[in-house]
């Protein structure tokens, strides 16, 4: 009976790990040879040694399967080759089937590698796509961040100009303050210069009227000296006059001395007004620096806002590349999605029909190894039976005879080595079951596992896609919180910069109409201070033509002082001579009446005095004790009149005595006052004014 030889199919016995484990860049040109050039993968079978090289009926790429490690062919030992049974018909165009199906396969699993790997890299550009979007999106939000920290920057900067313009405010509401202070302290000083011009005038018409009084009281002394006909009167006129003269001269120095205070207090008034004008000028130059500062500022502020602006455009047109890109790579990441579930769905169709057919072929495989088992059983039972029934021929014959016992024990040990062939058939039939079920529970196993690998890249490829699509989602949104920020950004900047052009503005109005009442102030100031600089020169003119009036009158009394200090001299030697000669005169005179007495006392002895001489002695006597009186009480008026100063007795013809014979003393120079301490108080007076006016020079030239 002929028995069908089988190829045996291949087993994982000579299999080692590297050769189950996939390679490690995947690269088809790589494992294509292990694949393709294995002699016992494509099993090429001839007429002869069909046996010899089993085919490698796998679908995985990454397996490099060994021979089996069992015998690979049937011993033949000393079998004629006609005892071989031929292989079967379908045994070569089957295996041809299944090499061009190991073709396509190991072709379909090139393209899926090279799939996998541009998938792996276009997830890699994917990723790196992703990472520099994130990085983009990072540096947005840094940039956001900055320009956020700059318009905080700008709201605290906006505070303090704001600060600066309250505490402006706050400056201009004080120096309007001082102005208005400064105003009424001018008012108050102005009020104090009408009044002390006033004053000035009071005094004026007061040192007139003085003027008028004194050349009033010098005519009445002069009349009185004209008219005084007797020296007691004469010295009595004068005196008073010369009391009168000196209360005067006492009025017009305490007027001098008040002119004195009040020139005073008017210099203490314009320097506190000098002082004032140039702590106006201080502050003027401190509300232009503080103008200049605000400025500057503002300027300062204008560049923070382009900068700002420009900054706001670039993140603009960063943000819309950024959606453009974030859209690109959505589309491609949509394309790449779609791409990589028609190649997932591709691959597990192509799997499943690989799997499939590798199945039908290895189940075919079995049912052909199952029918060759059961008919090497089949034959195995016959050649038993045969053997049974050769046995009972063999005991038949043996009582037949030696040569037909030879025959049939020639036959018998065909038989018995036929049955061992198809024993060493029957278990290599088994082996080759044995191993096609395994390798099919291997195939089962590893397309187990290529499924699971593949439904896991696949998971990690949609969770990838998934973790790509939120991140881009994430960014989408990041952008759009960012748009908004954005658009809260430029709106609170526009309306600090509306704040800043409103408080600008109003800064700048405030200012202008601080700097032009400042002007005006300053003018009126400055007017004003010309005014009393004015009143202040005419106060000194009329002062200085004053003193120097007083000068001339001192200088005339003084001058009259010497004139009247020589006719003192003069006056006391004439009046000592007088008064020696008077002396002499009552002496004789004396001497004369006692001789007067004796000559009476002899008339009257002698009895011989008649009464003409008697009455004239008595006349002569009582004209002698009148002049003696009048001269006594002359004598007796010296000494206080030559104390006190006297006016110059005018030569009149009327102040001659009558009852003199001899011409009276030369007319006497009243004394006047020293007019040391008016002197010392004009002279102090004029460097005052001296020292006033150089003052108002340097404080002009240091205005100027």
């Amino acid at each position: 009976m002929a028995v069908h030889r089988v190829l045996p199919m291949p087993t994982t016995a000579g299999l080692t790990p590297n050769d189950l484990q996939p390679g490690p860049t995947h690269d088809p040109d790589l494992m294509a040879p292990r694949v393709r050039d294995a002699p016992h993968v494509l099993g090429h079978v001839d007429a002869g040694a069909s046996l010899r090289h089993p085919p490698r009926l796998s679908p995985s790429p990454t397996l490099s399967l060994s021979p089996p490690a069992g015998p690979a062919r049937l011993a033949h030992g000393s079998r004629p080759a006609a005892d071989v049974p031929p292989p079967p018909p379908t045994a070569a165009p089957a295996l041809a089937h299944d090499s061009a199906d190991v073709g396509i396969l190991l072709k379909e699993n090139d393209a899926i590698v090279e799939t996998n790997r541009n998938l792996h890299a276009q997830n890699r550009r994917l990723i790196k796509e992703v990472a520099q979007q994130t990085a983009n999106v990072t540096t947005a939000e840094e940039a956001l961040n900055d320009v956020i920290e700059e318009v905080d920057d700008l709201k605290e900067e906006m505070a303090i100009v704001r600060n600066g313009y309250q505490s402006t405010e706050e400056e201009l509401k004080a120096v309007k303050a001082m102005l208005s202070q400064a105003y009424i302290d001018l008012e108050m000083q102005q009020a104090e210069l009408r009044s002390a011009r006033e004053d000035i005038g009071d005094r004026d018409a007061q040192m007139a009227h003085l003027r008028q009084s004194l050349e009033q009281a010098m005519a009445q002394y002069t009349s009185h000296v004209r008219e005084s006909a007797a020296l007691a009167d004469g010295q009595h006129h004068a005196k008073q006059a010369l009391a009168q003269a000196v209360a005067t001269i006492a009025e017009k120095n305490e007027a001098i001395t008040l002119l004195q205070k009040e020139t005073r207090v008017l210099s203490d008034e314009f320097d506190k007004l000098q002082a004032l004008c140039a702590r106006y000028h201080e502050n003027q130059a401190g509300l232009e620096g503080q103008h200049a500062a605000i400025v500057k500022t503002n300027h300062e502020l204008s560049e923070a806002l382009a900068q700002a602006r420009l900054t706001i455009e670039q993140n603009r047109l960063t943000e819309a590349g950024l959606v453009k890109q974030v859209e690109t790579l959505q589309q491609r990441m949509q394309a790449v999605e779609a791409s990589q579930q028609a190649h997932a769905a591709d691959a597990q169709a192509a799997a499943k029909a690989r799997f499939a057919k590798q199945q039908r072929l290895l189940s075919g495989q079995v049912r052909v190894l199952e029918d060759a088992l059961s008919e090497a059983n089949a034959a195995h039972a016959r050649t038993i039976r045969d053997k049974q029934s050769l046995e009972a021929e063999m005991e038949q014959l043996a009582a037949a005879g030696p040569d037909e016992a030879r025959r049939v024990e020639g036959a018998v040990a065909a038989l018995e080595e036929r049955l061992r062939h198809v024993e060493r058939d029957r278990q290599h039939l088994e082996q080759r079951c044995h191993s096609t079920q395994q390798q099919l529970l291997f195939t089962e196993k590893q397309h187990t596992t290529e499924r699971l690998a593949l439904a896991t890249k696949i998971q990690q490829l949609e969770q990838r896609t998934q973790r790509t699509q939120d991140d881009a989602a994430r960014a989408h949104e990041q952008l759009l919180e960012s748009t908004r920020h954005r658009g809260e950004l430029e709106k609170a900047l526009d309306g600090c910069r509306r704040k800043l052009a409103q408080d600008h503005a109003a800064s700048q109005a405030q200012l202008a109409a601080a700097t032009q009442q400042s002007d005006a102030k300053r003018d009126e100031l400055q007017a004003r201070l010309a005014a009393v600089e004015q009143a202040r020169d005419r106060a000194t003119q009329e002062l200085m033509h004053v003193i120097t009036q007083q000068k001339v009158v001192s200088e005339r009394w003084r001058h009259d002082r010497q004139k009247s200090a020589q006719q003192a001299e003069s006056f006391r030697a004439k009046a000592t001579a007088e008064r020696n000669a008077w002396a002499h005169r009552i002496t004789e005179l004396e001497s004369r009446l006692a001789a007067q007495e004796t000559y009476k006392a002899e008339a009257v002895s002698r009895r011989g005095i008649d009464a003409e001489m008697n009455a004239q002695i008595r006349i002569e006597n009582n004209m002698l004790r009148a002049r003696l009186a009048e001269t006594t009480a002359l004598l007796a008026r010296e000494p206080a009149a030559l104390r006190a100063p006297t006016p110059p007795t005018p030569t009149h013809p009327a102040a001659a005595a009558p009852h003199s014979g001899r011409s009276e003393p030369p007319p006497r120079t009243p004394r006047k006052m020293p007019p040391n301490e008016i002197e010392v108080a004009t002279q102090a007076l004029v460097d005052r004014v001296n020292m006033i006016k150089q003052r108002t020079a340097r404080r002009a030239d240091v205005a100027v």
